[in-house]
């Protein structure tokens, strides 16, 4: 085991550095006359440097090998060129490349007992290494656990905020809708009357067709309302998804050539169907691209792909060109009521959200690149779905 997390070029460096620091701290041994005691028992002592770097680095086995690795250069200055027997001390005559060598001149005792120690600290401070870095990978382990559970329990937290500011937010758009529609149908129908009594032309016969038109808006308005707040149960079958994109597109056209947008689809080679309500996937797929076309205010590019994804899933994202969303309000878009459009009610992406639920789909922004990507994914078709 490696206890420490260094890099392949990191350990290349240790290993030269505990092979470089035994083989200078041998040579500092050799070098040095045996009246220098002192010096000797330093370093003699130095050795435990090297060695505690490699249990560290390596574990026990790294700290027994260069425990090893040490008593091998030590033993021939501390056996083989010498003895010490009282006080008379019996040095072999030997030099090397000109330069006389001694023998350590501690007890042999002493130095076999050294030799020992540094097997001992080799062992058991690779073996605490071992402990200590299997300790912090279990830390690590359950730190990134316990972020993995705070963030679940955030986006727990803030679904069940966001189911219940939309189930009030509903319950109140149910009831006022519902108030509005019969007093603005009633209104539209004195409203037919005034335009036939004025030809064309005429003041009266023009201020009679603006409060039809504003009363048919207000009608989808009040229609949103409702497809928010009580969203139709949804019927699913099989939908082929290219076909969808392609009505859509279709439905879309005009609204593009007028301002200037170009629009591509981009079809899945393999299968493209899916399991859910095709009005109800229509109607997202409608929402998203009109947004997309509106979000560029004139000439421009939306492109719409169709992928296939992990899990068994179809994808379908809508791309624009356009300015995109801003990241402090890439959170908000799916809000009701919230538009960054002067015109716009705030409840399109809002009940599109809905729509994309209720089929067992999720909608959401995807970041990367200009402009804005909307993801829409919907389960594939087959498996345990009839179809």
């Amino acid at each position: 085991m490696a206890p420490a997390a260094a890099s392949p070029m990191d350990r290349a460096g240790l290993l030269a550095a505990v092979a470089a620091g035994a083989l200078l701290i041998s040579a500092a041994h050799y070098l040095t006359g045996p009246d220098l005691r002192a010096l000797h028992d330093l370093f003699r002592r130095l050795y435990y440097l090297p060695i505690v770097v490699a249990a560290v680095t390596w574990g026990a086995r790294g700290g027994l090998l260069a425990a090893v690795g040490c008593s091998l250069l030590y033993a021939p200055h501390a056996f083989m060129m010498g003895h010490h027997h009282g006080d008379i001390e019996h040095q072999a005559h030997i030099h090397v490349l000109g330069m006389a060598v001694a023998s350590d001149p501690s007890s042999t005792t002493e130095k076999f007992f050294e030799i020992v120690m540094f097997h001992g600290v080799g062992a058991v401070t690779g073996l605490l290494s071992q402990r200590w870095t299997r300790a912090l990978a279990r830390a690590e382990a359950l730190s990134a656990e316990l972020r993995q559970v705070l963030a679940a329990r955030e986006a727990v937290q803030e679904q069940l905020v966001r189911t219940e500011k939309l189930a009030a937010l509903g319950s109140l758009s149910a009831g006022l809708a519902h108030e509005l529609r019969n007093p603005l149908g009633s209104i539209r129908g004195a409203a037919e009357v005034l335009a036939e009594d004025f030809p064309d032309g005429h003041r009266k016969h023009a201020m009679a067709e603006i409060m039809l038109k504003e009363l048919d808006r207000l009608n989808g308005v009040l229609t949103s309302f409702l497809q928010f707040a009580r969203p139709p149960r949804p019927d699913p079958r099989t939908v082929d998804l290219d076909q969808v994109v392609d009505s859509v597109v279709g439905l879309v056209a005009p609204k593009a050539a007028l301002a200037r947008t170009e629009v591509t689809v981009e079809h899945l080679a393999g299968d493209a169907r899916c399991w859910a309500d095709p009005g109800q996937v229509q109607q997202v797929l409608l929402n998203l691209v009109i947004n997309a076309v509106e979000a560029l205010g004139g000439a421009g590019h939306v492109a719409v792909r169709v992928t296939r994804a992990a899990g068994d899933r179809v994808v379908v994202d809508v791309t624009d060109d356009g300015p995109g969303v801003p990241p402090e309000l890439a959170e908000r878009i799916f809000e009701p009521f919230f538009s960054t459009k002067d015109t716009g009610t705030g409840l399109g992406l809002a009940v599109s959200h809905s729509l994309a639920e209720a089929n067992g789909g999720h909608l959401r922004l995807v970041g990367g690149g200009p402009g804005a990507r909307l993801r829409l994914d919907l389960p594939a078709a087959g498996g345990d779905h009839a179809g």
